[in-house]
């Protein structure tokens, strides 16, 4: 089980997703329990969305950790790379980070 702000969500559930733009920006939203995105980081730096990602995984909780750099409005940002996906005209896609 992971927790998130307090919550504990099960294994099998989103938490993360990542995408990468073509810009060359990779995109981390993070997930509470109910699909919402309560953390989402862009930047061109892959290893530092990497980390970010790495240390989600580990356990670390974007909220009560207090990190820094997310964006102001995470859900919104995630759905915007949402609708960029769906449309699938090369302008973002999902990527795995732990296959790099």
């Amino acid at each position: 089980m992971h927790t998130l702000h307090g919550n504990t969500l099960p294994l099998g559930e989103p938490r993360a997703q990542v995408f990468q733009d073509n810009g060359g920006f990779f995109h981390l939203a993070i997930l509470d329990g109910a699909g919402k995105c309560v953390y989402y980081l862009a930047d061109a730096d892959r290893e530092l969305v990497k980390k970010t990602y790495a240390d989600f995984l580990a356990g670390q909780d974007p909220i009560l950790d207090g990190w820094k750099g997310g964006e102001k409005h995470p859900q919104r940002c995630y759905e915007s790379i949402l609708r960029f996906v769906e449309a699938r005209n090369g302008s973002a896609w999902p990527v795995y980070l732990e296959d790099s």
